[in-house]
């Protein structure tokens, strides 16, 4: 999955966005609140409302790419009238349930389906059933080939990095090991990201070598590391078609120089456990991946600056839209990823460096960037 371009409008907060382009790798630069992170906000609803989710009052238009086809998807929701409010990315608000005012799907420039109020029109006949009102397309006729595979991509391949740890446990990882021996079987599957690392260790130990040398490269004091399960016999967990089984603690450790017994990853810096979950995330996810990271300095330091190259320079079709508004995170990538943020007449833009005939060199680029009003106050005369 590869997001060409998107736009986006909730009528509901009065909050939208002018067209947005995206490239294989976007850093999204500008001033605090110019709407960098309802950028990354407005892709995760996107997300939603193609697993099933009601967004009150919103409209969009997406194009995107997927297994070598062009797709566009655009719809709108009805307005409750009811007004509503962005929160942070990881809170997203409850929606309201309204119906579809239309959408239409189309793929390589022939239309798949479309939809005006009850009306369903899938692959140029009328459905006799009438569908929820409220429920994407997507979601409702995933199990059509094309539109399943569509639907999946969402699901698997549209991801945000959260600033927050996830959860230290996993429970049924002996039993998952025969289940995800293929790197790509790990890479395709849902599980999380500490699941998945367990997987890497115990079925394709090159694949981890190389995540704990990226890890070892930005914390250069750890010197080695293990994955250990810890069973508990008195507590069994069922896990969908994996069954009942025997739950096990699973735990991340490291030695760390000058230390003289192994840290579980309860114990190390929450620096340390963001980034080693960022390169998993980098190395495991599925290829073809859209990850967003929203203000990537403050979810892991200025470490991750060691990273970011890895980051542009994927081999795997990944594609990475990051905010930042860090001098050091902006001067350590290349401009040509830069994309600057700011509000017109209330409407969100980016525009590219060029467009601010910034200097050819990265650093006469960035003192530029730095004393551009447009950067440090957001917004663009009308």
């Amino acid at each position: 999955m590869k997001i060409r371009s998107f736009r986006y409008e909730n009528r509901s907060s009065g909050w939208k966005t002018d067209w947005i382009e995206l490239n294989g790798f976007n850093l999204l630069v500008g001033a605090s609140g110019v709407g960098k992170t309802r950028i990354l906000m407005a892709l995760m609803d996107l997300k939603d409302i193609a697993l099933g989710n009601t967004s009150d009052g919103v409209r969009w238009t997406l194009h995107f790419e997927l297994n070598g086809e062009v797709i566009h998807w655009e719809g709108a929701f009805s307005q409750s009238g009811q007004k509503s409010t962005l929160g942070p990315v990881s809170e997203p608000e409850p929606s309201t349930k309204v119906p579809l005012e239309f959408e239409t799907l189309t793929v390589d420039g022939v239309q798949i389906c479309s939809r005006k109020g009850n009306m369903v029109t899938f692959k140029g006949e009328e459905l006799p059933v009438k569908l929820s009102p409220t429920t994407s397309v997507l979601k409702l006729l995933d199990e059509d080939e094309t539109i399943g595979a569509i639907s999946k991509a969402f699901k698997n391949r549209l991801m945000l990095a959260s600033a927050e740890p996830e959860s230290f446990y996993s429970h049924i990882t002996p039993l998952l090991y025969p289940h995800f021996q293929t790197l790509e079987s790990i890479r395709e599957s849902e599980l999380d990201s500490l699941t998945r690392l367990a997987m890497a260790y115990q079925n394709q130990r090159d694949i981890y070598h190389q995540i704990v040398e990226d890890f070892r490269s930005i914390f250069p004091r750890v010197l080695d590391t293990s994955i250990q399960c810890k069973f508990n016999s008195n507590i069994t967990v069922r896990s969908g078609q994996f069954g009942e089984t025997q739950a096990s603690d699973l735990g991340f450790y490291i030695q760390e120089r000058g230390v003289d017994h192994w840290l579980h990853h309860k114990q190390i810096s929450s620096g340390m456990w963001k980034t080693l979950l960022l390169l998993v995330d980098h190395y495991l996810c599925a290829n073809n991946s859209v990850i967003l990271i929203d203000e990537i300095e403050n979810s892991l330091g200025v470490n991750c600056i060691d990273i970011l190259g890895e980051l542009v320079n994927s081999d795997r079709g990944l594609q990475y839209v990051i905010t930042s508004h860090h001098p050091y995170i902006i001067n350590n990538v290349p401009i040509s990823h830069w994309k600057i943020v700011v509000r017109k007449d209330g409407v969100v833009q980016t525009h590219m460096p060029d467009e601010f005939g910034l200097g050819s060199s990265k650093h006469e680029a960035f003192m530029q960037l730095i004393q551009l009003e447009a950067f440090t106050e957001g917004v663009l005369d009308s």
